[in-house]
């Protein structure tokens, strides 16, 4: 129920959205520019791990067709866009995974005066690979993914030299991972409500070039796994006794298995630390901090036959209150022909799939190189690990390493290709197996272009 409200919520951000880009068509006439964007992308990709198993994997060639547009608006103090995507991919062995996936965003923001600045922003996720996000998180997905999400953000100059932020975020997702005859539901429903403040304040008079910062965040997680399926009698409790047979014939009736759990997660994170830019080419900044953890999870069990339960149990575990450190780093230099980023992180992230939050430490390198006017070419590195000690479930420790090269051509200012490889490699400690996956995929993408009202 919780993710057709929040349905709701994304809807109408999005109709907010697009009111407020209508309304704003003709005002400021002199200064306005709305932008058309159409593109399409056309990617055919080799994979030797469709589903990213341990054992037998199974390799594929996937077409995949991605029409999309933005429309963005800009005015001295609006500054907003909308863009929507629908991902068509045809597998020529497992046809059985053939989808269309869709995704959208759309943000906005106003400056109110010269020291005030509003925003609100919102997106829509549906999608069907369940590795899309493990080069960001390092987690794999156990199923198809809907997702909608909603943010209001507020910037506010106290001075010259001091800017305050503020956020409040709600996320709503739902894992669904029913993909057999005795698996009526397996799903995982994770809702998460974020909100924070940010100061930034310039130091440049003690030491030239540099802020100084500090962050303070909550964040609530709450996540649902409810399994209903269908099991056999040898798999029941020891506590049940009593086996019912039809007295007609003889057969046992179908036993159904309905399990479910809930964890409750309140993180609260608390960081400072600066920005520098050394020179015009090369900046870092460095945060740290602490997180504390509360968390409590509920665990039920039920077992039906013919609409009589024949074993019911709930049980409820206190995570107490679990302290970490956080750091924030990162190195970037942007050169004529090269940039280079390096980052460096360790936060207390949402576990989409897990069940749970997770300590995230993570690496990231990554070099791009100008090889001509038209060609570029890139290499990247990185990896996760996420941990977690919990009560009633098994506990996260997953090290997830990615690997990636590739190369872009751009044939015109509205054509482009590239052909890029990626590695991946998942060993999850905790039950002693690794996975991993090569992908090669080549793109192209053709952008049209349409200024509706120009300065």
């Amino acid at each position: 129920m919780i993710i057709y409200f929040t349905k709701n919520i994304s809807i109408t951000i999005f109709s907010i959205l697009a009111l407020f880009l209508s309304l704003i068509v003709t005002t400021d006439g002199v200064t306005d520019t709305l932008r058309f964007q159409p593109w399409l992308t056309v990617e055919q990709e080799y994979t030797d791990n469709i589903l990213f198993v341990e054992n037998n994997p199974q390799y594929d060639y996937i077409t995949t067709v991605s029409p999309a547009f933005s429309v963005k608006k800009k005015t001295s103090r609006f500054d907003g866009d909308i863009t929507a995507a629908l991902d068509t991919s045809f597998y020529q062995e497992s046809d059985e995974l053939n989808a269309v996936d869709n995704r959208s965003s759309g943000s906005l923001s106003y400056l109110f005066t010269e020291r005030l600045k509003l925003g609100i922003s919102g997106g829509y996720i549906q999608d069907s690979r369940s590795d899309r996000e493990v080069g960001e998180t390092g987690l794999i997905f156990s199923g198809d993914r809907e997702q909608m999400r909603g943010n209001f953000s507020g910037q506010y100059q106290l001075s010259e030299v001091t800017v305050l932020e503020a956020s409040a975020g709600y996320l709503a997702e739902d894992i669904d991972s029913s993909n057999n005859e005795t698996l009526f539901l397996n799903s995982e429903q994770n809702n998460t409500f974020t909100v924070g403040f940010s100061l930034s304040h310039n130091i440049s008079k003690l030491i030239r070039n540099t802020n100084a910062l500090f962050d303070i965040k909550y964040m609530n997680y709450l996540s649902e796994s409810p399994d209903v399926r269908a099991i056999a009698y040898s798999d029941l409790p020891e506590e049940i006794l009593l086996v019912i047979a039809d007295p007609e014939d003889g057969s046992y009736p179908e036993l159904i298995r309905n399990s479910s759990s809930e964890s409750n997660y309140d993180v609260f994170n608390i960081s400072a630390g600066f920005s520098k830019e050394m020179t015009e080419r090369l900046s870092f900044f460095i945060k740290s901090g602490a997180s504390c953890v509360m968390s409590d999870e509920t665990a039920t069990l039920s077992i039906t036959s013919s609409d009589t339960t024949l074993y019911d149990a709930a049980s409820s575990f206190d995570g107490g209150t679990t302290w970490g450190w956080l750091l924030f780093s990162g190195v970037s230099y942007r050169g004529v022909y090269d940039r280079i980023d390096v980052n460096i992180s360790r936060d207390v992230k949402t576990a989409s799939g897990l069940n749970g939050t997770t300590e995230r430490s993570g690496v990231l390198v990554k070099y791009t190189r100008n090889l001509t006017e038209k060609l570029s070419g890139q290499i990247s590195g990185n990896f996760y690990l996420n941990q977690s000690d919990r009560v009633s479930r098994s506990d996260i420790d997953e090290l997830t390493i990615n690997g990636s090269a590739g190369l872009t051509y751009n044939f015109s200012r509205l054509w482009r290709g590239s052909l890029d490889w990626n590695y991946t490699n998942v060993e999850e400690r905790e039950r002693d197996f690794d996975r991993d996956r090569n992908r090669v995929y080549g793109r192209i993408v053709r952008i049209f272009d349409f200024d509706l009202i120009t300065p």
